[in-house]
Order: C-alpha cells, then structure tokens, then sequence
C-alpha cells in the first residue's frame, strides 16, 4: 500500500518542465528512467512516469493536458528514511517544493492530504502539517555533508 498524495496545477504549465522539477526533489533527473505515454481514454492527456524500481522515494506521475496537469507522488507507507521521517514528513516536503516552485511561476494550484480526503491550496500553507513535517521529509537532510 502507499500513500498518495495529488497536486493539480490549475493553469497552464509546460509538462515536461514540471516533471523534470519534480524529479529532481527525487535526486538526479538524469540518472532517472522514466516515460510519456499517451493515454487511451483522454487522448488529449499525456502522462510522464518515473519507471518503478529505481529506488527512489516516491513514485512520480506527471499526467498533462493543456491548461492543467496532475502530479502525483507515491511512496509506501512502511518508508522510514535514516532520521526517522516517514511518508507523510516526505510527502509534506515534496508538496512544499513543489508548490514554491508553482507559485514562483504565479501557477494556482491544490493539493490532496489522502489521509484526510481534504483538498488545499496556496492560502492554507499550515495544512502541511496534517500530513507530516516538512522539515524532517527533506530528501538529503538526513545524508552527511560532500566534501568540497
């Protein structure tokens, strides 16, 4: 089982760009494998999917028409990452990330806490924590600094 948690990107957005953003909160866009798909039921929809397996956090969906887009991140609800967050404080990062990176681009958008069935937008920055702590999701907070 995994949670799952959706962003819907209410105005236009070039697809491509905003799943490469989204991958890259996931690590290396380019050591990712991944696909576009057209969709058979809504020829109009193009999906971009992180291919499964690759031992990344969250599993990362991307499904676009023009004038909207969908992002959805999957993770197991057994993750724990080495300091403790689990996929809710991951999932709360990832929304927080991506929705800076939405709103820096003045994109409106809202996102889904699955455990609660509620939807939530950019005037509702404190609903983050009725999924986790962002802080402690951060991908990489926990990894000990490279040496320059």
């Amino acid at each position: 089982m995994t949670l799952s948690t959706h962003i819907v990107v209410k105005d236009e957005v070039p697809g491509k760009e905003l799943f490469n953003h989204c991958q890259s909160l996931l690590g290396d866009p380019d050591s990712q494998h991944w696909e576009i798909v057209s969709d058979a039921v809504f020829p109009d929809d193009w999906v971009f999917k992180n291919r499964a397996g690759q031992g990344l956090a969250a599993w990362l969906t991307v499904r676009y028409r023009p004038g909207q887009a969908w992002v959805t991140f999957d993770t197991a609800y057994r993750y724990r990452a080495p300091n403790g967050a689990h996929a809710g404080d991951l999932h709360a990062w990832l929304v927080q990330q991506c929705a800076a990176w939405l709103e820096q681009r003045g994109l409106s958008y809202e996102w889904q806490n699955e455990l609660t069935n509620e939807w939530y937008d950019s005037a509702h920055p404190d609903a983050l924590a009725t999924l986790g702590d962002p802080r402690l999701g951060a991908l990489g907070s926990w990894r000990p600094p490279t040496e320059a």
